[in-house]
């Protein structure tokens, strides 16, 4: 699981990306696979080749979103201009400094594995949670800004790791950041 993890991780972030609705950086990116490592999320019971990207979302730290496009995604711009007025946000929609601090983090959990009673197929899903910060440090604490139930589609995944050389756009970039997480790590 950790070769794939490793061998296959620019398209994983490809796949987190797209689940949630913004382009996070390839620091972000390296501070899940980092974590997911150092936490040996690959021992999880619930852990497969099949949902490895949501996993590493899953053992993923939580994060700021300082600097981070957010604005990609309507829905999580409209609930931080909403509910966060000290945010700012520029016209490409990055998080940017304001003239009042502020603290907006984004965490990934709650993993459930369910039975689909229509077809029998396994249903997993994980909750991405952005809370605000600003005024605590307590996880409970912290006023929730957005949530989003992400579903997983692991034939999306197995797609991508299908595709043929020839016809493949992988990310060089991602891929020896990966590597270089491994190695610290001792996994290379």
């Amino acid at each position: 699981m950790i070769d794939l993890a490793i061998a296959e991780f620019d398209r994983i972030v490809l796949i987190l990306r797209d689940d949630f609705g913004f382009p996070f950086s390839d620091a972000f990116a390296g501070r899940m696979l980092d974590q997911w490592l150092d936490s040996e999320g690959y021992l999880y019971t619930g852990a497969h080749l099949r949902n490895l990207p949501w996993m590493i979302a899953y053992f993923g730290p939580t994060q700021s979103l300082f600097a981070q496009y957010v604005g990609r995604n309507a829905e999580l711009d409209n609930a931080i201009r909403e509910k966060v007025p000290a945010a700012v946000l520029t016209e490409k929609g990055q998080l940017a400094k304001g003239k009042t601090w502020f603290k907006l983090e984004l965490q990934c959990m709650h993993h459930q594995a369910t039975i689909d009673p229509d077809d029998g197929n396994l249903v997993e899903t994980l909750k991405l949670r952005v809370q605000d910060f600003s005024r605590t440090n307590q996880a409970a604490q912290a006023p929730t800004v957005y949530q989003k139930q992400i579903a997983f589609e692991p034939d999306r995944f197995e797609a991508l790791i299908h595709t043929p050389p020839e016809r493949a756009k992988r990310n060089e970039k991602l891929l020896k950041l990966a590597q270089d997480v491994a190695t610290k790590r001792g996994y290379r």
